[in-house]
């Protein structure tokens, strides 16, 4: 009702334990909020002045750290994601979490100054919130011995050309429909296991005069089985779509109107 919608489906795939992240990639009002290298289809909107576009594909921004005009780069690994291997990651504001460093990593707590740069605040420490006005980097010892406190950092993110003016994005996947035939990769995607069988299933797709398609397919129940991914795409196509991607399925398929 905030946003006065007229109808709403259920968005991303997402983790199973707290704190419940989105998987993949999204971007809210132009901002990435969270980012990692998953090779899953997303959607994006584009918008250039008033006009609107959506597209499907793969998003994989790249971020890296720079140290006032050095020329040296730190790559990330993540944005906005656990902790899982020896990986650098960037934590902002929307990073609700405590964050802790893995061993031979450290913490980089980096603020805003009042003259509105980006700078060290402290290096080290554990159990840390991401400030406000700032973010805190996962590092490598290695990379953090070239920092002191008071230096101005920087932290870029940048994508392909393909994604310029991205408005709004989420990781999904798999693709369903191409340029109006269905396409059938889920298994590379990543998809294995049950999630392959016949089940409740939510999909988004584009026809090509530009109408936007939100679809929802009950299942598990006496009077509906679910569909496979592949039922799902030829499902899309024969509904007018000229791109379609799944979206979470199972037990978070779910569809509001009015």
């Amino acid at each position: 009702s905030r946003t006065y919608a007229v109808g709403a489906i259920n968005g991303s795939f997402f983790s199973t334990a707290s704190p419940y992240l989105p998987v993949g990639n999204l971007v809210v009002d132009g901002k990435v909020e969270s980012a990692s290298d998953m090779l899953r289809t997303s959607m994006g909107i584009i918008q250039n002045g008033t006009a609107k576009t959506v597209k499907f594909g793969y998003f994989n921004p790249i971020i890296h750290i720079k140290k006032g005009n050095s020329l040296q780069a730190i790559m990330v690994d993540k944005l906005n994601r656990p902790i899982t291997g020896a990986e650098t990651i960037v934590y902002t504001s929307e990073w609700k979490q405590a964050v802790n460093p893995r061993t031979n990593y450290t913490l980089v707590t980096v603020v805003s100054n009042s003259q509105g740069k980006q700078v060290v605040e402290s290096i080290g420490g554990t159990n840390l919130t991401v400030p406000k006005n700032g973010y805190i980097l996962h590092l490598p010892l290695d990379f953090a011995n070239f920092l002191a406190v008071g230096d101005e950092i920087g932290v870029n993110i940048s994508f392909d050309s393909y994604w310029q003016n991205v408005k709004h994005l989420l990781t999904g996947g798999p693709l369903l429909v191409e340029e109006g035939q269905p396409v059938f990769q889920a298994v590379a995607e990543g998809f294995t296991g049950s999630v392959l069988n016949a089940n409740p299933r939510t999909a988004i797709g584009i026809t090509q005069n530009g109408k936007m398609l939100l679809v929802t397919i009950d299942g598990r129940s006496a009077t509906s089985g679910g569909v496979t991914f592949e039922e799902l795409a030829y499902i899309m196509a024969d509904l007018g779509a000229y791109a379609a991607m799944g979206l979470d399925g199972g037990g978070s398929t779910e569809m509001i109107v009015q």
